[in-house]
């Protein structure tokens, strides 16, 4: 009788051991996945937020001096630097945006047809688009303004 109630006892700290192995397993695969969906759910929120400006900046410009228009789109964090510069031709086309993910440091720069300038380049000035206090996480709100040769992009 007493090698029943150990063989018993045995078996239930098997089973207890397959059953945490499981669950171990499933935690860290969802583990891993939502860390890969916040990635893509990030990555997506800095593309529309780039598309947004790109868009807005080609159609007040096609649209003429003093055509200007506000936006208010979402940036999420661990956004690390977003500037304006010059595309292979030399014209200031191009948005670039640095930005950090899991799996490191991301840099993507999204093309204007036309050629885009900030209010200010100095980063502590509260109307630079993408100044120090411009790049943290939330609601930003932009006016896009046509000017004779450029888009001027700042914050209000």
């Amino acid at each position: 009788m007493r090698n029943k109630r150990g063989q018993v006892g045995i078996e239930y700290l098997m089973i207890i051991g397959f059953v945490t192995l499981a669950i171990m397993t499933t935690i860290l695969i969802a583990y891993f996945y939502m860390g890969g969906m916040q990635d893509k759910i990030k990555a997506d929120q800095v593309e529309k937020y780039a598309e947004n400006i790109i868009n807005s900046a080609d159609s007040v410009f096609f649209a003429g001096h003093p055509t200007k228009t506000s936006i208010t789109a979402y940036l999420p964090d661990s956004v690390n630097e977003i500037k304006i510069v010059n595309d292979e031709n030399g014209y200031p086309r191009l948005l670039v945006v640095d930005y950090h993910l899991s799996t490191g440091d991301e840099v993507v720069s999204f093309r204007s047809r036309v050629d885009l300038a900030q209010a200010s380049t100095d980063l502590d000035d509260p109307s630079n688009p993408f100044g120090t206090t411009a790049i943290s996480k939330g609601m930003k709100r932009l006016v896009i303004e046509a000017r004779g040769s450029d888009v001027l992009i700042k914050r209000v």
